[in-house]
């Protein structure tokens, strides 16, 4: 990871102080901001994944094992699954709170 990335990623991931005490923020929940951070590390993943498939790509098939393109892309797939996965799980589990709150 260059220096960059770990900082862009230490800045993503760091729960911010609101003006109100609340790390949270607004309002926002530990299940809010758990969703936030899965969705920034599976977009960070997405980003390492695409950029490598991309270089391999441009290197053709002299600088990258035609194997090695398809598991990478296989891996991107996965990635994609789990976070569209991860998302409904959250919806569901966000909504079953809203109604056990609303009661």
């Amino acid at each position: 990871m260059t220096a960059r990335a770990a900082a862009t990623y230490r800045q993503e991931t760091r729960p911010h102080d609101a003006p109100n005490g609340n790390r949270y923020g607004h309002g926002m929940s530990r299940l809010d901001e758990a969703q936030q951070r899965l969705n920034a590390a599976l977009t960070r993943l997405e980003r390492v994944v695409d950029a490598k498939i991309k270089a391999a790509e441009q290197d053709g098939p002299a600088g990258v094992d035609p194997q090695q393109l398809d598991a990478l892309k296989a891996e991107n797939e996965q990635l994609r699954q789990a976070s569209a996965d991860a998302g409904e799980r959250l919806d569901t589990a966000i909504h079953r709170l809203e109604g056990v709150l609303a009661e």
